[in-house]
């Protein structure tokens, strides 16, 4: 027989079963085990004097709402579950059991944890206390022997320990003014002191929009914030709290700041609030200088995209990214150092843009370019500071001023005005040259065909080819060949146009004759534009109107004939109312003057009114006309005088041109009539009273 003595471990509760089993030396033994090798159901009980509680239990309020409980986990026990459980003051196991709601569970972790880590909280009524005294009591459930059933103890014996926490936020602070200094690059912010003497506060940065909507709530730890200063310390007086911190250099942007204060426990209040009051600032950080957008205006007020000025006025216009201090200072110079604006001038506000937040104020310059400045470079010089008296100045030295157009000079072909002429069949060149101050772009012609008249064909204009350029690009010569069949009889137009590199145009232009010319057999070159030899113009016969001189003069001469003939006709009919004495043959002839007249020198106005006596009325002898041919006064007869012999001439048959006196026969000319001799007439009867005209008769005997 045999015997083995065993000691049950602590927490064994249950009935067991013992079986008997040999073993040889080798360790092998009989696997079947028999009723007879095992005994009977034996009770053991090894669970009365046994605490089932963790012990060593410790509690410590961590700050920032979190406490910590820690135990060591209890002795003959495998898989057990502890939990934390939270009370106001120390609850008994009776009264938890009469009343379970008394404590709270706070955490639940299993075995070999031995530590809880949880949110501090208040379970009061009212305002959170600055202090909060908390009880804490640690459980534990398992299976204990062969009962497969856990069992949790909540005897309440030693696993209780009371922590003092302190889970109330600090007061949020109120932010106040802040200073920016441009030239320290530094930032000032200032909020009232926090009533936390241990505490410490931490400044919050966000560069975006982070209150989009103010109908929410937002907190520290949204996107977009970052902390830039941490664990500063608290003066113990003093209203408020200042702190100064570097701003980065060349920024100008917006920003928001929020200050949030952390008490002794790490207690803070992370929420953020907007407005009057609030614990954010919106900071407009700014170290850099206005920024400006520059625009160059022609007189028509268009923006010039080219950075080469030509002669003209301009406008330099100005927007300001923000509001200055006072009105920008310009000043524009040339590379000669020649003074352009006269000066250092203030530009003139035109629009303040007050009212759209997109925009900032505007300010504007004239700048007047003359033919009279050097061509070059120029240098603008915009100096603007704004309302945090930051300084910039912005150089634009990427223009350049030319004021004088390009010369050009055409050698051929040569002006219709000098004479010449270009003939059918030969070729036409174009050379001419082209000079600047400043480096030619480019140059171009075209032709202007049938010149002058209602035919005209004006051709586009073309890249001029044959070009000789010099090194530093001013000068350009040009040669051009073109044949004159390709043109047609008459005036053409070459025009060159050249345009430097500031913009400046200039266009010259020649006038020149394309013919085609023949000689005739006769001596005479014919063309068919133009004829060198011109044959004698015909003999143009102007029509005179009624109004003209000529008319003019015959209408006063006419006038004045007429005149006289009516004069003449008064006295004639007054000279026949006198009596006649018979005049011989000769008497006539010789006296024709006399009849011609009709009356003496002083007329009788008896005879004429009839009113004389008979001794006047007789007739006188012809021997007292002969005796005294003059003494005709007071009678009625006409004057006589003495019978002449009578001459005769010879006939002149000299044929001399000159006597021809202009006129011609081959001109059409009445032909001067032939001198005859003179022979005494034969005897007629005395004068008509009418007066005829004298006109040549020829005789009858010619």
């Amino acid at each position: 027989e045999g015997s083995f003595a065993y000691a049950l471990p602590i927490g064994t509760l249950g009935d067991a079963v013992y079986c008997v089993v040999i073993v040889d030396q080798y360790g092998r033994s009989d696997t079947e085990v028999n009723s007879q090798s095992c005994s009977t159901p034996v009770q053991e009980n090894a669970f009365a004097n046994w605490v089932a509680e963790p012990t060593n239990i410790v509690g410590e309020y961590l700050g920032d709402g979190k406490t910590r409980i820690s135990w060591t986990d209890q002795v003959g026990a495998e898989g057990e579950t502890y939990t934390v459980w939270r009370a106001n003051y120390q609850v008994s196991a009776g009264e938890w059991q009469a009343q379970e709601d008394l404590m709270t569970m706070k955490c639940q972790v299993p075995d070999g944890v031995q530590e809880c880590i949880f949110d501090a909280t208040y379970d009061g009524i009212g305002v959170v206390p600055p202090q909060i005294t908390s009880h804490y009591f640690v459980t534990s459930k398992a299976r204990y022997g062969l009962n497969m059933a856990e069992f949790e103890y909540r005897g309440l014996d030693n696993n209780h320990v009371v922590v003092i926490e302190d889970i109330k936020a600090p007061n949020k602070v109120i932010m106040s003014n802040f200073q920016i200094s441009s030239q320290d690059k530094t930032l000032e912010l200032s909020w009232q002191r926090p009533q936390e003497p241990q505490g410490t506060v931490s400044i919050y940065r966000n560069l975006g929009t982070p209150f989009t909507d103010l109908n929410s709530v937002y907190y520290i730890d949204d996107p977009g914030w970052e902390l830039v200063e941490s664990d500063i310390a608290i003066p113990s007086d003093g209203v408020y709290q200042t702190y100064m911190m570097d701003l980065e250099d060349g920024v100008q942007r917006v920003a928001w700041y929020a200050v949030i204060v952390t008490d002794e426990y790490n207690n803070s209040d992370t929420e953020l609030y907007v407005g009057t009051g609030s614990n954010t600032q919106e900071v407009n950080e700014d170290t850099l200088g206005p920024d400006i957008n520059f625009r160059l205006l022609d007189e028509d007020n268009v923006k010039v995209e080219s950075t080469s000025l030509t002669k003209g006025d301009y406008t330099i216009r100005v927007e300001a990214s923000e509001n200055l201090a006072t009105e920008p200072l310009i000043n524009i110079t040339s590379s000669s150092g020649e003074s352009i604006s006269a000066g250092i001038q203030r530009m003139a506000l035109v629009a303040s843009n007050a009212e759209n937040p997109d925009k900032g104020p505007e300010y504007a310059f004239s700048l007047d370019i003359t033919s009279s400045i050097d061509a070059g470079n120029i240098l603008i010089e915009i100096s603007l500071d704004d309302v945090y008296n930051n300084g910039r100045v912005h150089l634009y030295e990427n223009f350049s001023i030319d004021g004088q157009s390009p010369k050009i000079v055409i050698y051929s072909p040569s002006s219709s005005s000098e004479g010449s002429k270009y003939l059918y069949g030969n070729d036409i060149k174009l050379v001419g040259g082209i000079t600047d101050d400043v480096e030619i772009a480019s140059a171009k012609v075209k032709f202007l065909r049938n010149y002058g008249t209602s035919s005209s064909v004006n051709e586009p204009w073309r890249n001029v080819t044959g070009l000789v350029k010099s090194e530093d690009n001013r000068e350009w010569a040009f040669e051009m060949e073109y044949a004159s069949g390709n043109f047609e009889y008459g005036s053409h137009q070459v025009t060159v146009r050249a345009i430097d590199v500031a913009g400046n145009e200039m266009e010259f232009s020649v006038v020149f004759v394309v013919d085609w010319c023949r000689h005739r057999e006769d001596g005479i070159t014919v063309c068919e534009y133009e004829n060198p030899v011109a044959e004698e113009p015909e003999t143009i016969y102007l029509e005179p109107s009624y109004s003209d001189a000529p008319y003019t003069i015959v209408w006063a001469v006419s006038g004045v004939s007429f005149f006289s003939i009516i004069v003449a006709a008064i006295v004639i009919i007054t000279a026949m109312s006198a009596p006649k004495k018979k005049k011989t043959t000769d008497e006539e002839e010789d006296n024709w003057m006399s009849e011609f007249i009709g009356t003496s020198a002083e007329p009788d106005m008896d005879a004429i009114t009839n009113t004389q006596s008979k001794e006047q009325a007789k007739p006188v002898s012809n021997d007292e006309d002969e005796d005294d041919p003059f003494d005709t006064v007071n009678k009625l007869e006409r004057k006589t005088r003495p019978k002449k012999q009578e001459i005769v001439e010879e006939d002149d048959d000299d044929e001399d041109d000159d006597d021809d006196f202009g006129f011609d026969d081959d001109d059409g000319a009445m032909e001067a009539p032939k001198k005859r001799p003179r022979k005494r007439p034969a005897a007629r009867k005395p004068a008509s009273r009418k007066v005829a005209k004298r006109k040549a008769v020829k005789r009858d005997d010619d």
